[in-house]
């Protein structure tokens, strides 16, 4: 009987190594910049025509002229480029860059949107980075500014007696969800009456928000919901009211016959 024996060569871990790392300070959630969050991770390294490629970890923390960046070890040998490089940023026009000690660009990178890949050159050569799936520039976001509340004349708005009785609430394009009746039955010692829907709601937010109650005051409506917090109504036209603020998703309330 022959006795085969089998030697199984030994797997080379992916364990990123950097020579920013032994000078490297953690990045911590509120320090990290917009731009660092967003773009850290793994990219790979494609160069020679994509015959030679590597996995990049592209790392928060800080070290000298960026963030940290890991590779495995035999990377240098496939890209020799990365023995210059020892850290990260993102341009100001968003894209990665791969910088040296001293935080100057040794590949900078710019959009290549026919082969969905950033492309740089360096050294005569061209290289590609590969985000993996994710964002390849970063574009910061620009907080919008709260909704304006809308011009109102409580002179000119309608008595109280005049509002209890049945309304069509209309999403955005003249959609109606569902029918809520504004009853004249007390909710509450403080001027709160309650509602009552004949169908179900068939809108996701107005389920959530489950409307309970209303009251009236300085010629608006306040719907009440289930835990408290209330939704404003001002009149625009005859019989129809509008959420006010207008941000989300708009809601109208437009009076039916009974």
């Amino acid at each position: 009987m022959k006795t085969y024996i089998v030697f199984a060569t030994a797997a080379i871990l992916w364990s990123p190594t950097s020579h920013a790392q032994s000078t490297a300070r953690p990045a911590t959630g509120p320090s990290v910049p917009p731009a660092i969050a967003q773009m850290n991770g793994p990219w790979e390294l494609i160069g020679q025509g994509g015959s030679r490629k590597c996995r990049l970890n592209l790392r928060p923390a800080e070290t000298k002229g960026g963030r940290v960046v890991g590779y495995p070890s035999p990377c240098r040998r496939a890209l020799p480029i990365l023995a210059k490089v020892a850290s990260w940023s993102v341009s100001e026009d968003g894209f990665i860059r791969l910088n040296n000690a001293a935080g100057q660009p040794v590949l900078a990178f710019e959009d290549d949107p026919a082969a969905l890949r950033l492309k740089g050159r360096a050294d005569g050569a061209d290289y590609q980075l590969d985000s993996l799936g994710r964002p390849r520039r970063f574009v910061p976001q620009v907080a919008s500014p709260p909704p304006q509340r809308m011009p109102f004349d409580p002179s000119r708005a309608p008595q109280r007696d005049t509002i209890p009785g049945s309304y069509e609430m209309v999403r955005y394009g003249g959609q109606v969800v569902c029918r809520i009746a504004l009853g004249l039955s007390p909710g509450s010692a403080d001027g709160r009456f309650l509602t009552s829907f004949p169908t179900r709601c068939r809108d996701k937010g107005l389920e959530v928000f489950d409307v309970v109650a209303w009251r009236y005051a300085g010629g608006k409506i306040y719907l009440i919901a289930r835990r408290g917090h209330e939704m404003t109504l001002i009149p625009v036209n005859d019989g129809q009211w509008q959420k006010d603020p207008p941000g989300g998703a708009e809601l109208t309330l437009r009076r039916v016959a009974n």
